[in-house]
């Protein structure tokens, strides 16, 4: 992906989807649903890891970066700072995030230059 790309993730119950990524700084992620009620949720390591089936949105650490909307959603988060961004559907007390494989786990890392170097050999 090239800074300025947009990343698609499936944000369905049941995805299919990965549950990491690695993308450069400036990435914008596209959560994407076509129906029913989702959220989309900046969460800790340990609420990702453990997507507990008691929890409800406002019991979570993280920010919302989109509350409960039913689709067809179309959500941009632009990632402007390299880390971790641990991500999940909060509803249904966790049933979402557990049952729909709706979290993602993503690496967002500073872009590197790459140096061509050529090797001459003199005989």
């Amino acid at each position: 992906a090239s800074p300025t790309d947009n990343v698609l993730v499936d944000w369905s119950f049941g995805r299919q989807g990965p549950t990491e990524l690695a993308v450069p700084v400036n990435t914008t992620l596209v959560f994407e649903w076509a129906s029913a009620f989702h959220s989309v949720v900046s969460v800790s390591p340990t609420e990702f890891a453990q997507c507990s089936g008691t929890f409800v949105s406002s019991t979570f650490s993280g920010q919302a970066i989109q509350g409960p909307a039913v689709g067809p959603m179309s959500v941009k988060y632009k990632l402007e700072q390299p880390g971790s961004l641990f991500v999940a559907c909060t509803l249904a007390g966790g049933l979402h995030c557990t049952l729909g494989n709706m979290r993602i786990n993503v690496t967002v890392f500073e872009p590197t230059t790459t140096l061509q170097t050529t090797t001459t050999t003199t005989p």
